[in-house]
């Protein structure tokens, strides 16, 4: 897990440091798609750094019997806090996309279909979190054991299985929605490449989603110190390609 950290977390932040670069290099200020960039590399590193302290504190990747109580207290507590941060991570990302493409293609009914997108990433975004707060009653019942409460095993089911479709839907709206545009509008070559390293990478980015799905599939309650290993992986490597994705298109002039 550390080792995928490492990896992804630096591929991510070079990919972000290209494009700040390259704001640098044409003299120009900061976006709010530049803003909202930053803040997704900010949760994504949270999130990792949340996963490592789990594997040190809470017995991430140990199976159940080795695992203490105090070490699964504090894994729950940390796997609810991933469970907010990540979904703001995955949004920022995404609306970092969605804004450059408004900026990119002056079209009318174009820039209405990105800001439906938009919307649905907000409000699925807020479902989230919402969901991953509430799943508990109270709140820490999730994480101690001494508390008197009811958690809904159908409200787990639809976190671990049901949440992260709507965001595979809008990864594949957000890749396809431009296409037409791509290869018709005629834009600058550097501009150009940029948005077809967009696609190469919201390809990947696809395809690493339905993966993390995948592994979620195969989360196990009872042993889930366990069986959340493979899934904190993929989920490191999705916010990472995410930002890559957002990031790169705007980079092209620090690459020249």
């Amino acid at each position: 897990i550390i080792l995928f950290m490492v990896v992804f977390s630096l591929l991510a932040i070079v990919a972000v440091s290209l494009r700040i670069l390259s704001k640098y290099i044409q003299w120009a200020r900061l976006a709010w798609d530049d803003i909202l960039l930053l803040f997704a590399v900010v949760q994504m590193l949270a999130t990792n750094i949340l996963f490592v302290i789990a594997i040190g504190r809470g017995g991430l990747g140990r199976h159940a019997p080795d695992v203490t109580d105090q070490q699964l207290s504090f894994f729950m507590k940390s796997y609810f806090v991933a469970g907010l941060v990540m979904p703001t991570c995955y949004a920022t990302a995404k609306l970092s996309i969605l804004w450059l493409l408004h900026i990119i293609f002056p079209f009318r009914n174009f820039r209405k279909v990105v800001r439906i997108l938009a919307a649905v990433v907000v409000c699925w975004w807020v479902a989230t979190i919402l969901l991953d707060t509430f799943i508990c009653y109270p709140i820490n019942a999730r994480w101690n054991r001494n508390v008197r409460g009811t958690c809904s095993n159908k409200v787990i089911q639809v976190e671990y299985f049901a949440t992260p479709i709507p965001w595979i839907i809008t990864d594949f709206a957000i890749l396809i929605t431009p296409l037409p545009l791509l290869w018709t509008m005629k834009v600058s070559r550097a501009r150009q490449i940029g948005l077809i390293a967009l696609f190469g990478f919201g390809v990947a980015t696809c395809a690493v989603a339905c993966k993390r799905y995948v592994t979620l599939l195969g989360i196990d309650d009872k042993d889930i110190t366990t069986s959340m290993v493979e899934p904190a992986i993929w989920t490191m490597v999705e916010s990472s390609t995410t930002i890559i994705c957002a990031a790169l298109p705007a980079s092209t002039p620090a690459l020249k």
